[in-house]
């Protein structure tokens, strides 16, 4: 017959809360912590199903507008060892591609226009920094940036 040992109280240290052990019995529900909240009344329900349901709404749209995050894999004439992270939006009359991590924009009428600029922005730049290194200490910290991902042409 084997014994039964009680479990150890358990700690989460997001909700900075002592949580009662899982009960063992079977049948019994699993409750990670009592909820003393009391139920939702139909109104905030109805709101809350009303929020996501926009939420959602607006996420379809960001989709089919092509607009989000994205990687840039390839450049016009030379190739990249690690991606780079851009971000896609809209503009008044078009569409911003941004890199995250160093200041270049490309612009264009849709999405992809604006990828494509931004890509010839990458490797403009690439070039103008590969000339000489009489650059401030900002500039050098992108070149160096944009030398660990776009391999040297033999």
């Amino acid at each position: 017959m084997a014994t039964a040992y009680p479990l150890p109280e358990r700690h989460c240290l997001a909700h900075r809360a002592w949580f009662p052990p899982i009960p063992q019995t079977p049948g019994e529900p699993i409750r990670l912590r009592d909820t003393k909240q009391p139920p939702l009344e139909p109104l905030q329900r109805d709101e809350l199903v009303r929020r996501v349901f926009a939420l959602e709404e607006e996420i379809k749209r960001i989709r089919m507008m092509g607009i989000g995050f994205i990687k840039v894999n390839l450049l016009p004439t030379k190739t990249l060892k690690v991606p780079i992270d851009a971000i896609v939006e809209p503009d008044d009359d078009g569409f911003i591609a941004r890199t995250t991590d160093i200041p270049l924009y490309g612009y264009g009428d849709d999405p992809i226009e604006a990828v494509e600029a931004l890509k010839s922005e990458i490797e403009s730049l690439y070039d103008d920094l590969t000339v000489d290194d009489e650059f401030t200490d900002e500039w050098l910290k992108i070149k160096e940036f944009l030398q660990q991902r776009i391999v040297a042409p033999d």
